[in-house]
């Protein structure tokens, strides 16, 4: 399966420069970008996002993010970190102090302390609260008060109280 991404290489290079960026790749030292080395860029935007989707994926759908500009940046700044590391270099101090606070931020939304900015959280895990009524005579003698309980309705093969009244007790 593909990961979702959501910077792309112009996001690095508002970074780090694009002149940064190609000596940071440059493998061979000739100052030409061959394919293979360009390719580590997208490497590096991909594990990054990997990173994120990894804290976030319990409580937002991917391709919901695909627009925010905050994801796009903490993707950009995480590659931008990765690239700049890869072969051993220093990462910039301010980077290195942006990128622990991101993922720092991304521990806290993983652990539903911190939403998304400018997102709406996509799933809902709340959970939904059943009051029973619990009645003698006819069976069932324990329903679910649907004016009173939270969440939707069960399955459609599953009966609510009503209907099994209406059926066996008339």
């Amino acid at each position: 399966m593909a990961t979702t991404t959501y910077c792309t290489r112009t996001d690095i290079d508002a970074i780090l420069s694009i002149h940064a960026v190609d000596r940071m790749i440059d493998d061979d030292g000739d100052g030409a970008i061959e394919a293979g080395e360009s390719a580590l860029v997208t490497t590096m935007i991909e594990r990054a996002a990997g990173r994120i989707n990894s804290r976030v994926e319990m409580r937002y759908t991917l391709s919901d993010l695909s627009s925010n500009d905050w994801i796009k940046f903490v993707n950009a700044s995480i590659a931008a970190q990765m690239i700049a590391r890869r072969r051993g270099n220093g990462v910039p101090p301010s980077l290195q102090e942006e990128v622990d606070e991101f993922l720092g931020d991304l521990d806290e939304i993983l652990a539903g302390r911190m939403k998304i900015p400018e997102q709406n959280e996509s799933l809902d895990y709340l959970p939904s609260v059943s009051v029973y009524d619990v009645r003698r005579g006819c069976q069932p003698s324990i329903r679910v008060d649907t004016r009173l309980s939270t969440g939707t309705d069960p399955h459609a093969t599953i009966q609510r109280f009503k209907a099994y009244r209406r059926r066996f007790c008339g």
